[in-house]
């Protein structure tokens, strides 16, 4: 199995965000994250350690948390 990076243009970024978000500029760290593991314990753990990072960036005023 293979978790793979999707690269994607500003405007199709924007269009997946809700009416009120939008990104200035396309930030490869805050856009796309690459990962590539054939572990389901690491598939998890990746997944755990992307939402306390979310929940870190909530915390900070950053952004907000949809889940």
């Amino acid at each position: 199995m293979y978790i793979g990076s999707k690269f994607y243009t500003q405007p199709y970024y924007n269009s997946l965000l809700s009416d009120r978000e939008r990104i200035e500029q396309m930030n490869e760290p805050e856009v796309c994250r690459e990962y590539n593991t054939d572990s389901k314990q690491e598939i998890l753990e990746i997944i755990e350690d992307e939402i306390k990072l979310c929940e870190k960036k909530v915390e900070e005023g950053e952004t907000r948390l949809n889940l």
